[in-house]
C-alpha cells in the first residue's frame, strides 16, 4: 500500500492535470475542440445529463487537459470500471498519444504506450493515462455556463423532518 500510495503522490507532482488549482466546468478549450475537463463512458462517448441517473451503470472515465508553460497541452485520463468483470473502453476522441501511468490492478504494469484505440480495465479498478499533445493554443476559450459538458447534479438532501 505504501509502494501505490508512493506512485499516487509522484503521478499529482509530475503531472498538472492531475493538480489543477480552479475547478473545472468544462468551460474551458486548453485545445481546439477540447474542453478542460470531459466525462465519457465506455464506448468514449460524452456523457450526457440521463446518463448519470443510470443505476447499473459502472464503467466511466474523465479526461482533464491544461495547457502547460511551455505552450504544449497535458491530458490526463482516468478510466474507472466498477464491475466484476473486466471491461475495455473505447478512448475519446481526439486520439492522443497515451502513456499508461497507473494501473490499480496491477502495480508492476506502469510507462506503457498505448498505441490501440481501445484498453482492457481488470475489475473493480482504475488505470490513468497521460499525454503531452503539441498543439496551439485556441482562439476561443470559453463557452457559456449553458455550454458546458454535463456533469453530475446533486441529489437533493433528505428534508430534516423526515429523520
Amino acid at each position: 500500500m505504501q509502494e501505490f500510495v508512493a506512485r499516487l503522490l509522484r503521478l499529482r507532482a509530475e503531472f498538472q492535470s492531475l493538480r489543477v488549482n480552479y475547478f473545472q466546468h468544462g468551460r474551458l478549450e486548453p485545445l481546439s475542440g477540447v474542453r478542460d475537463i470531459e466525462w465519457f463512458d465506455e464506448n468514449g462517448d460524452t456523457m450526457r445529463q440521463e446518463d448519470w441517473h443510470e443505476a447499473d451503470a459502472r464503467l466511466l472515465s474523465v479526461r482533464r487537459v491544461v495547457r502547460r508553460r511551455d505552450g504544449r497541452a497535458e491530458a490526463s485520463l482516468l478510466l474507472i470500471n466498477n464491475q466484476t468483470h473486466a471491461r475495455s473502453f473505447q478512448l475519446p476522441q481526439p486520439q492522443f498519444a497515451w502513456w499508461l501511468k497507473l494501473d490499480s490492478a496491477d502495480m508492476h504494469r506502469t510507462d506503457h504506450e498505448v498505441d490501440q484505440s481501445a484498453i482492457r480495465v481488470a475489475p473493480q479498478s482504475v488505470q490513468l493515462l497521460a499525454a503531452i499533445v503539441e498543439a496551439p493554443s485556441p482562439d476561443g476559450l470559453l463557452h457559456a455556463a449553458s455550454d458546458t459538458a454535463a456533469q453530475p447534479t446533486p441529489a437533493p438532501l433528505p428534508d430534516s423532518t423526515s429523520l
